[in-house]
């Protein structure tokens, strides 16, 4: 298969594993929310809240390194291996050491034995390091979407059947414990692979900079995205966070469910071309242009439609949410194409880069949020929009850098696709105007929804835009390749 072959494949199959985790995640939770009491799943979260945190520390971004670099050896994949392994027991016997201290802060004895047991998560996830990121980086994403979706299933099946047992919080315990299991041994038998005793330091210098930099980043971008909920929540107090929370989580919707799924496999695919450096800029453009083409009309769809899906869908107690949600919806459109700049450092192998303007928007981002307390919540909002706009141009430039790529570039690259989602959005605006006004939430929704979707259809098919031309050309490419599998057959 060629790049473009597996890169549309891997999204597909990408995409598939997501609806199929997020499907059977939604009903198994239905199910156990039925069978256990809000106090199991308190219980639970009172763990996580540390073991969240612990985790990020795992893997030490030795994955990614090994998606990235196109010459590793078994030599370095083991010492990799046995180095993780090293690392997750520590991070794993450091969870249950600190398990009475948790639970003393939270005085509820029963979590120590339960964040005791979950510590088990740390070395089995980390055998499972290694086999992932190889088949990652043989962008096998059929394989991992069938692993995870097994994996998602067997977790759910323990998890239900535990809980009829009256099994209580140590429901949710086994299903967490039997989702890593199954998962790591899946991959284990699909990948083959088996480590030599060796832990060669000195060869794994590039590998441990290149993590060692991704991680720090991470841990940064962490603390420094969390300072507004902090802030809202110490200053203002919890209603106005659950405000703005809602908001913020509504407006990631469309950056989790395209631009995650794309960049899964987006990264291995850059890493294979790294070296050609204007084939890296033609993919990036590409498939940023085919982001924006998705993204650009659902966020501001999003923006037009906020009052009448947040009534409808959430009721009226949460109305505080809609100004919140519209403003970052200007947010949203940025960082649904201004993540990708991510693809770029880690296929490059310049994570040192990344790192140090991470530390600068950092700290520009958490100045706008003690600026933006000042007018509440919305202030937060606002002044976090202003920052975001004046970061992504400085990102992209950064980052084009290392790929012979301009802001210009990128500006060129969607401006027809986000021409097209503005008219789309006035349209659908100016509809909203002309419907009764005793019309219930719903019954707008029901209205404006597909005439947005008809709208910009038909806008991007008269303009014949580049990047519905890309899309419809796969499609047809890809159509007529399964036609012919078929009659091979």
């Amino acid at each position: 298969m060629s790049l473009q072959d597996k890169t549309v494949s891997g999204i597909l199959w990408s995409a598939l594993a997501r609806i199929g985790q997020e499907g059977m995640g939604f009903l198994t939770t239905l199910v156990l929310a039925r069978l256990l009491s809000p106090d199991a799943f308190g219980l639970l979260g009172m763990v996580i809240v540390f073991t969240g945190f612990i985790s990020m520390f795992q893997n030490l971004g030795l994955g990614p390194s090994i998606i990235q670099d196109r010459e590793i050896s078994q030599e370095q994949l083991s010492g990799i291996f046995w180095l993780n392994i090293g690392f997750s027991t520590l991070l794993a016997l450091l969870t249950i050491g600190s398990a009475p201290l948790v639970s003393i802060f939270f005085n509820e004895p029963s979590i120590t034995f339960i964040m005791m047991v979950l510590a088990l998560n740390f070395p089995l996830s980390a055998l499972a390091m290694v086999p992932d990121a190889l088949l990652k980086k043989r962008m096998a994403f059929k394989k991992l979407a069938v692993i995870r979706n097994i994996a998602t299933a067997v977790g759910s099946a323990v998890g239900i059947t535990t809980a009829f047992m009256g099994m209580g919080v140590w429901a949710l315990v086994w299903q967490g414990i039997s989702h890593t299991f199954t998962k790591t041994l899946l991959e284990w038998i699909v990948v083959s692979w088996n480590p030599t005793w060796t832990l060669p330091y000195r060869k794994l210098k590039r590998q441990l900079q290149f993590g060692i930099n991704l991680q720090a980043g991470s841990l940064l971008n962490y603390g420094s995205r969390n300072v507004d909920d902090l802030l809202i929540g110490k200053v203002i107090g919890a209603s106005a966070l659950g405000l703005y929370q809602m908001a913020y989580r509504l407006m990631l919707w469309p950056l989790q469910k395209v631009s995650g799924v794309v960049g899964e496999v987006m990264f291995p695919a850059l890493s294979t071309i790294k070296d050609d450096t204007e084939r890296v800029k033609s993919v990036f453009l590409r498939a940023t242009r085919s982001i924006g083409f998705t993204t650009f009309p659902m966020v501001l769809g999003l923006w037009v439609i906020a009052p009448s899906a947040v009534y409808a869908v959430l009721g009226e107690k949460w109305a505080g949410v809609i100004p919140i949600f519209q403003v970052l919806c200007i947010l949203g459109l940025t960082q649904s194409i201004a993540t990708n700049t991510g693809w770029i450092f880690l296929s490059q192998g310049r994570t040192d880069i990344r790192l140090k303007l991470q530390i600068a928007f950092s700290t520009l981002f958490i100045t706008s949020f003690i600026i933006g307390i000042h007018w509440g919540a919305m202030g937060v909002a606002v002044c976090y929009t202003v920052a975001s706009l004046l970061a992504t141009p400085i990102q992209f430039q950064v980052a084009g850098r290392l790929i012979n790529m301009t802001f210009r570039d990128i500006v060129h690259a969607v401006a027809s696709v986000f021409g097209c989602a503005v008219v789309m959005s006035v349209l659908v605006l100016g509809l909203g105007y002309v419907l009764p006004a005793n019309w219930p939430h719903w019954a707008y929704l029901a209205v404006q929804v597909p005439f947005g979707i008809v709208v910009y259809v038909a806008l991007v098919h008269i303009f014949d835009l580049t990047a519905y031309r890309d899309l419809r050309g796969l499609l047809e490419e890809q159509w007529q390749q399964h036609r012919n599998r078929k009659k091979k057959a």
